[in-house]
C-alpha cells in the first residue's frame, strides 16, 4: 500500500506516511493517549509498569529511530489519528510495534489500515514473518489480530511486566514457520516491553 495515496474508509480520506524527527511530539501524544485507555482499565502506571507505552516519552522514540525502527502516521483531515512502528529484528523477521489509534478515532478502520501498511512495508524488506506481542488477557484484541491473519504462537511471563504476553505471527505468503514460533520472545519484542499494541480500532 502506498502511504502517500489518500484512502477512504467510512467516508473519511486518510493517508499513511513515514514519520520524521519533526513528528516525535505528535507520536508521543498519540501513543500515550491510545495506550492510556488500556492502562486505566488494567490499573497500569509508572510505578507498576514503567515501560508500558502509556508512559511513552520523546526519548523512547529517539532511541527507537536511532536503532532503525520506523514509525508511520495515519493522517485524516490533516491531523494524525494513529500510528505504528516497524522494526526489522533480523533478516526475515519484523516486529509490528506500538499500534495506536486515538480513542476518538477508533472504529473507523484505521488500525487495520496501519497493520496492512506495516505488512506491506515488511514485504518490501523481504521479511517472511511479522510478529506482535499483546497482553495475554486482551481476548478481544487477540481475536482482532486473528481476523487480520495473525496466529498465536506463545504466551509467557516477561520479567518486570505485571501481565503475561501473547506472541502472534503472520507469515507473509504462507503458513507460520515452526522456527519462528519458538523464537517468539527472543528478539526485540521481548527486550522492549513497552511495544505492545493498544486495543483494536
Amino acid at each position: 500500500m502506498d502511504g502517500n495515496d489518500a484512502k477512504k474508509q467510512v467516508g473519511s480520506p486518510y493517508r499513511i506516511r513515514l514519520c520524521t524527527a519533526d513528528d516525535i511530539d505528535v507520536l508521543v501524544t498519540t501513543i500515550r493517549s491510545a495506550f492510556g485507555t488500556v492502562a486505566e482499565r488494567l490499573g497500569l502506571n509508572e510505578q507498576n509498569c514503567p515501560t508500558h507505552a502509556s508512559n511513552c516519552t520523546a526519548e523512547w522514540i529517539r532511541k527507537d529511530t536511532a536503532r532503525g525502527i520506523r514509525y508511520f502516521a495515519l493522517e485524516s483531515e490533516g491531523r494524525v489519528a494513529g500510528s505504528v512502528a516497524l522494526e526489522q529484528v533480523r533478516p526475515g523477521l519484523c516486529n509490528l510495534e506500538r499500534l495506536a489509534v486515538l480513542p476518538q478515532q477508533r472504529r473507523r478502520g484505521y488500525g487495520e489500515a496501519l497493520v496492512e501498511h506495516v505488512l506491506s512495508e515488511a514485504a518490501t524488506l523481504r521479511c517472511r514473518d511479522v510478529r506482535i506481542g499483546i497482553i495475554a488477557s486482551e481476548i478481544e484484541l487477540k481475536e482482532w489480530y486473528r481476523k487480520l491473519g495473525f496466529v498465536e504462537v506463545e504466551t509467557r511471563d516477561i520479567a518486570r511486566l505485571p501481565f503475561r504476553v501473547t506472541f502472534m505471527i503472520q507469515t507473509l505468503g504462507g503458513p507460520v514457520a515452526q522456527g519462528s514460533q519458538r523464537n517468539g520472545g527472543s528478539g526485540a519484542a521481548s527486550q522492549d516491553k513497552h511495544n505492545l499494541p493498544e486495543e483494536d480500532d
